[in-house]
């Protein structure tokens, strides 16, 4: 075996174990941080983007808002910044942000890790602050199928609202929710004063149009989305 080829095998297996490491930091019940940072670049961005502003927009996809860090795990001209939801705290510490926004993006996590991802919401939320989730409601979409008849165009999308887009390997939806199962899950992550908000006006602005107040209401005359607002403990 040429010289070079030894070198390059032992960066391998060193890479590849930093990053076994790596992943069995993101699979704990209690948010903690990488044992390597492999990112130090995107840490020093998150660092920057924060001295803007303290709201995260996660799960962002094409839709901007102002006044947030807008972050998904796939580029789109909105993001601005990459990173998928399972590593949130290795780029954004402790009690670093007084509000968090995720639209409809809650239902295409591992029904397991439910209760890991609220947690860390949780971990990187300043006391007081605000986590606001939208996802399909499961009762709504029923009572909507039942509704009809509908024509297949029509189911077809409600099949999306329930089951994804499923264009991509992150467009599938592995979780349904109903308003007291998420509740008793948001009380479990340690949030209180949780409630439903309104699907309209949108609380981020008049103008702004997301799945959380538009999904279904063309065609099936109702909103399909459950908007949940819960605060951390002052």
């Amino acid at each position: 075996m040429k010289y070079p080829d030894v070198i390059w095998k032992l960066f391998g297996s060193g890479y590849r174990l930093l990053r076994f490491f790596d992943r069995a930091a993101t699979n704990r019940l209690k948010p903690k941080k990488a044992i390597v940072n492999l990112h130090p670049l995107k840490s020093l961005k998150a660092k920057s983007l924060l001295q803007k502003t303290d709201r995260l927009h996660l799960g962002c996809g094409p839709i901007r808002l102002e006044g947030f860090i807008n972050i998904d795990a796939v580029f789109t001209p909105a993001v601005d910044f990459r990173c998928r939801l399972n590593r949130l705290y290795d780029f954004f510490p402790e009690n670093s942000v007084s509000e968090i926004y995720i639209c409809h993006t809650m239902e295409h996590l591992p029904a397991r890790f439910l209760l890991l991802y609220l947690k860390q919401f949780y971990y990187v939320l300043k006391k007081g602050g605000v986590l606001r989730i939208s996802v399909p409601d499961i009762e709504k979409c029923l009572i909507a199928a039942k509704k009809g008849p509908w024509s297949d165009a029509e189911l077809d999308l409600l099949q999306g609202v329930i089951g994804g887009g499923q264009d991509h390997k992150y467009n599938y939806h592995k979780l349904f929710f109903w308003p007291d199962y998420l509740r008793r899950k948001l009380e479990a992550a340690g949030f209180n004063n949780i409630e439903e908000y309104p699907l309209r006006p949108h609380f981020a602005g008049e103008d702004i149009m997301d799945s959380s107040n538009c999904a279904g209401f063309e065609p099936y005359g109702m909103g399909l989305s459950l908007n949940i607002k819960a605060e951390k403990p002052k």
